[in-house]
């Protein structure tokens, strides 16, 4: 008997949705935070938290913008994907899908995406972040049911590290270089597209066929963001220019994630 397989279209309309949100390898990277404008968006509190600007300074100083046409063209792309396409997608699974039942996925992927944290957590010579990291992923792994329920957490108060290549460079006094937008990918710069491409020989769901690491990826991405609908409405209307906004967030969260 032949094995079922969805047809091809359904796992082509993953796929656009999927790189338009999760970006060409974010897949590469366990953090979508990093890969969708309106994550990266929403740490906007974060980010302009007084103490922090004072410590870090302007978000710009330091970092070039040479390709800005470039980067422009594809912020407005990106940007009319998101509330076009992934917004109402997010929404509609929102409406069927329970809250508890989505806090689930999101701690099966975060358990899956342990290797991408724990090698940078050594990397960083983070030994005892790499140790929980083990240690959490044993937990959920077992007594969690395979990562769906967050076990660690409410046994041992872990929450997953933040933690990817791009960090790991900037730990090591790698300076952003340019910023950059990517097609589908988001706000990056030079530094942490480098890390992206780094981070993907050690993502779990890379090793699966391309259908289903795609399948399960575009999933995670409209799951996660269920969790931030709004967000970048709300960022946007406060912002004067979007784009130096979304630039200025994206180089201070990261810097604070590299100083943390």
């Amino acid at each position: 008997m032949t094995p079922f397989k969805p047809p091809f279209a359904i796992f082509t309309v993953l796929a656009v949705i999927f790189v338009l949100v999760f970006g060409i390898p974010c897949s590469l990277a366990g953090e979508p935070a990093i890969s969708s404008p309106a994550i990266i968006l929403a740490q906007a509190d974060a980010a302009e938290d007084t103490d922090y600007e004072d410590e870090y300074g302007d978000a710009e100083e330091g970092l070039s913008d040479p390709l800005y046409y470039w980067n422009y063209t594809w912020y407005v792309f990106n940007d009319r994907v998101y509330l076009w396409l992934v917004e109402p997608t997010a929404k509609g699974y929102s409406a069927v899908m329970p809250e508890q039942t989505r806090g689930c996925v999101r701690n099966f992927f975060d358990n899956v995406m342990m290797p991408v944290r724990f090698v940078n957590c050594l990397l960083q010579a983070k030994g005892r972040a790499a140790g929980a990291e083990l240690t959490a992923f044993a937990v959920n792994t077992t007594v969690g049911i395979v990562g769906f329920r967050n076990a660690a957490g409410d046994m041992l108060r872990y929450e997953p590290q933040c933690e990817d290549l791009g960090q790991t460079f900037g730990t090591w006094g790698a300076e952003h270089g340019i910023y950059l937008v990517w097609p589908f990918l988001g706000p990056s710069s030079l530094r942490d597209t480098l890390g992206i491409v780094g981070d993907s020989f050690i993502t779990p769901t890379n090793c699966l066929p391309i259908d289903w690491n795609v399948g399960l990826r575009t999933y995670d991405v409209v799951n996660d963001t269920t969790f931030r609908l709004g967000e970048y409405e709300d960022v946007k209307q406060a912002a004067i220019d979007p784009y130096s906004s979304l630039r200025d967030i994206y180089v201070q969260y990261r810097d604070r994630q590299v100083a943390e």
